[in-house]
């Protein structure tokens, strides 16, 4: 018999009452139930029914941790494996969930939670998670609350309701989303200012976790050293007067001046410049709107190679060197956490201008030429054994095409092959190692970048704007 099929034909006994053996009761209306069925889905009930001392048939069990409303919708999920959750409710069921160990009510509440997670309602859904111990909505919401701190710390109610300890974790995190140090600083400030003569003896133990080597001279001068709180405290004082004797210092790596990490970068890493090759890495910081170089060490000087960021690594793998004659069959790994590169398993031979995606944990490498031939060869790296596979070759060989994974599928589209550009797009599947066509392009390109946005294909060429997406049809 079918879970789907009992939990109807259970659900449908409930109803009328029939061969029901126990009777919940809260406030003034009872529910009977089938113990059995309660005992399968919450750890609360098994226990309790298996505990009982005397007779046992149609007892009686009252509770007062929730309304009858919400223990409706806690059995209605336990017998039918569905329930109504709404802002109204969300909080009530899931405190009843946690009550009666019903892991199933509580991670739909989370769910919920989550998928409503704003700058308003964030630092509330952080403490909810945090009181009912559901980790993953609490890291969500923590998270949610670090990347939108500005916007948090500006207009959340909740957010002045944090406890000092709470606030002090939350502003010396590394990873806390601000364009500038000031916006911390403000923020401490705001905090104090909802219950001053509570919290004013806190300000230093705050300004203790504000990067205040991040601020410019002029903002520590004009505004930090002349806030009130800031004067009348001798070791506030210390701490800025020492941020700013020492502002000027080269490689410092203290909390105080340990810059904030981005919440997401773009990277570029080689190519060329001015004709000649350059192994040069710049990053694009989202969140202070700005380009930066990165000193990573030795790394092989490529141009034309295919770039993938998988499993917290960055992966460089072919292309052509410094010669530019034979293209490239090395590959190499960069770890953003030790700025170390390291060199990988080398293809059987090597290729430029192929395409590189991450696709069910590998990597594949796609097309490309060598010696001016386009290729339609496909290979796959798998990091765990540190191997290449040869896999199934695309009907078109091509290079300077674009590629990208949808739903579980690979696409490449366009590309130049060794006679003319190409509006042909082919998909691969990996279950049943083929390539078949689909819808082509409006008309033939090469050399752009692909993308996939809501289930239609974006690509971005020389052209003055973006070309209009395409769905993706069999």
């Amino acid at each position: 018999m079918s879970t789907i099929f009992s939990k109807t034909i259970f659900n449908e006994l409930r109803r009328e009452g029939t061969l029901c053996d126990a009777v919940i009761r809260v406030e003034d209306v009872g529910f009977r139930v089938h113990r059995i069925v309660l005992c399968n889905s919450s750890t609360f009930f098994r226990e309790l029914f298996c505990n009982l001392s005397g007779p046992s048939e149609h007892q009686v069990f009252s509770f007062s941790q929730v309304s009858p409303i919400t223990m409706s919708l806690i059995l209605d999920f336990i017998y039918t494996g569905s329930m109504v959750v709404t802002e109204e409710n969300v909080l009530e069921l899931l405190a009843g969930a946690e009550s009666f160990s019903v892991g199933g009510v509580m991670k739909a509440c989370c769910l919920f939670l989550e998928q409503r997670l704003n700058t308003k309602n964030c630092v509330h859904i952080w403490m909810v998670a945090e009181f009912h111990t559901c980790p993953k909505l609490r890291q969500k919401a923590y998270l949610f609350v670090l990347h939108h701190f500005k916007e948090v710390a500006g207009f959340s109610v909740k957010f002045l309701q944090l406890s000092v300890q709470q606030l002090a974790d939350l502003i010396e995190q590394d990873e806390l989303n601000v364009k500038q140090e000031s916006i911390v600083f403000e923020a401490v400030q705001r905090w104090i200012d909802y219950a001053p003569q509570e919290r004013q003896g806190h300000m230093a133990a705050l300004l203790s976790k504000v990067r205040l080597l991040s601020m410019s001279s002029s903002y520590l001068v004009e505004t930090v050293i002349k806030n009130n709180l800031v004067r009348k405290c001798v070791s506030c004082m210390t701490l800025v007067i020492d941020a700013m004797r020492t502002l000027r210092e080269a490689h410092l790596e203290r909390p105080l001046t340990r810059a904030r990490l981005p919440s997401a970068v773009l990277m570029t890493i080689g190519g060329s410049e001015k004709e000649c090759l350059t192994d040069r890495m710049d990053f694009y910081d989202v969140r202070a709107d700005c380009w930066l170089p990165m000193n990573s060490g030795e790394k092989t000087f490529r141009v034309l190679h295919g770039c993938v960021f998988l499993n917290g690594s960055i992966y460089c793998i072919g292309g052509t060197d410094l010669n530019n004659e034979e293209p490239l069959s090395s590959a190499e790994c960069y770890n953003p956490k030790t700025n170390e590169w390291t060199m990988i398993a080398s293809m059987d031979c090597g290729c430029a201008s192929a395409r590189a995606v991450v696709y069910r944990d590998k990597i594949y490498l796609a097309g490309g030429h060598i010696n001016g031939a386009s290729l339609c060869r496909v290979i796959a790296y798998d990091p765990l054994s540190n191997q290449w596979s040869t896999m199934t070759p695309m009907i078109y060989a091509r290079r300077h095409f674009g590629m990208a994974v949808l739903e579980e599928q690979l696409y490449v589209a366009g590309g130049y092959n060794n006679e003319s550009d190409l509006c042909k797009v082919e998909r691969f599947d990996e279950d049943s190692s083929r390539w078949s066509a689909v819808r082509d392009m409006e008309a033939p390109l090469y050399g752009f970048s692909f993308c996939v946005v809501e289930r239609h294909f974006y690509n971005a060429s020389n052209l003055p704007k973006l070309t209009t997406g395409f769905p993706i049809c069999p």
